[in-house]
């Protein structure tokens, strides 16, 4: 019997193998399959068995949404888009290998009821949590194993292809069989966008009886190449003139950004420190800079 072929299946089939008493004690992967239930896919002697079929994608429009969050790359500016959310459409049945008919019909029935009760129980999936402490499989996406995954268990209205899809699978040579009808929604993460060049320097003429001020306003990044996330937020930044006097501070955002504003053209100190770093990070800076930069870097 094929084992899962990515995450979802993969999380679906510990969440029954861990959960579903009926499957029996120790109930192993063989007992779980993911492939077309067809009259030939049942292939081992255990007593139990939960076939899990994928039968659909859709996009759930009711998520949809066109946020957009800026960050910067290299001097760039991206947009991250929100993800897709996607409804993935499982029917589960449940088959056992007795010959009897009437004994067979009992226990997929109860099987059944327990895989409704279970998922019922699950009104979201937690990739991390179905696992044993510390038990993800290796290369499971990151970006997966904390998501909320929210599920729909028997929607009302049923599945609209229930008589084509056993007409399909059945071939002729077995009866209909019951499923629990499953809905798993998931983010497809979409690719970020190119904004254009990031905006570090902003300046301001201020004109007033023939005379005229300049004022600029400056922006940087706070990072840590050793970290991760290599942006450094919530820490302090610091600005100094060229005597030393301080000129402001302020913290950087989640995405290490800082600005300062109202600032004369001249030389400048910028110094940070965070929780963490014994040395602070700190550079000598022209606003405004010609090479548009006033970034930090812890060393």
């Amino acid at each position: 019997m094929a084992g899962p072929v990515d995450a979802i299946d993969a999380t679906l089939e510990q969440l029954l193998l861990r959960r579903v008493t009926r499957l029996g004690p120790g109930a192993v992967s063989s007992q779980i399959g993911f492939q077309p239930p067809a009259s030939n896919w049942r292939s081992t002697g255990s007593a139990l068995a939960l076939n899990v079929y994928l039968v659909d994608f859709r996009e759930d429009r009711r998520l949809r949404s066109n946020d957009r969050s800026p960050r910067s790359v290299n001097g760039s500016v991206v947009h991250e888009l929100a993800p897709m959310r996607l409804d993935r459409h499982y029917l589960i049945s449940a088959w056992s290998e007795d010959t009897d008919l009437s004994e067979r019909a009992r226990t997929e029935h109860e099987l059944l009821s327990e895989v409704v009760a279970v998922l019922a129980n699950t009104p979201v999936l937690i990739p991390r949590s179905v696992y044993p402490p510390g038990a993800l499989p290796s290369g499971f996406p990151a970006q997966l194993a904390d998501e909320p995954l929210p599920v729909t268990v028997v929607p009302h209205d049923g599945f609209p292809k229930l008589a084509e899809f056993w007409g399909t699978m059945a071939g002729g040579t077995h009866p209909w069989k019951p499923v629990v009808y499953l809905i798993v929604t998931v983010p497809v993460i979409l690719d970020a966008v190119f904004a254009g060049a990031e905006v570090t320097t902003v300046g301001t003429e201020y004109r007033l009886n023939g005379g005229a001020e300049i004022l600029v306003q400056i922006g940087g990044v706070l990072r840590d190449r050793n970290a991760n996330p290599v942006e450094v937020g919530r820490a302090w930044v610091e600005l100094s003139d060229a005597t030393g006097a301080r000129v402001g501070t302020t913290r950087t955002n989640t995405r290490g950004e800082f600005t300062f504003a109202d600032l004369s053209p001249g030389s400048y100190h910028l110094e940070a420190r965070a929780p963490g770093h014994r040395r602070a990070a700190e550079v000598d800076v022209t606003v405004p800079s010609a090479s548009g930069r006033y970034d930090l870097e812890f060393p």
